[in-house]
């Protein structure tokens, strides 16, 4: 994780927080390795957020940097999940991997639809977590 560097915004007196990842790696050969690089600070937000909280919600968000071929303009897009409730009983690995499949799959879809961009380089993830109390009936 030295190659990441972390940043954290608050909201609503605490009720939302922005986590902000952005990866100081310039070289990632493909869009799945490149994924990997950002997978142990997700998962380390979720383990520390389960600890001091029953329920949260999360939504992850991919920020890609593409270039078109023919010009070489580069845009950023980003490939977002929905919220999704973790407990502290949840499996952490299970979730994230649902996250890594929705944002592959949303990746996927992106470059199928024959925009003319090309991937090169995750730039960052942002993983909101925001207060969540279930209510009970």
């Amino acid at each position: 994780m030295s190659n990441l560097r972390i940043t954290v915004k608050r909201a609503l007196r605490d009720s939302v927080i922005e986590f902000s990842v952005y990866s100081l790696e310039t070289l990632m050969p493909t869009p799945e390795e490149g994924l990997e690089v950002f997978w142990p600070s997700v998962r380390m937000i979720l383990d520390q957020f389960s600890q001091r909280r029953n329920c949260f919600k999360f939504q992850v968000t991919f920020d890609g940097v593409f270039q078109k071929h023919i010009n070489g303009e580069e845009q950023t897009f980003g490939f977002k999940t929905r919220a999704t409730i973790c407990l502290r009983s949840s499996n952490k690995n299970e979730l994230i991997n649902n996250v890594r499949t929705k944002i592959l799959e949303s990746y996927e879809s992106f470059q199928g639809m024959g925009s003319g961009w090309i991937w090169r380089q995750w730039r960052m993830v942002k993983v909101l977590v925001i207060k969540y109390n279930p209510v009970s009936g």
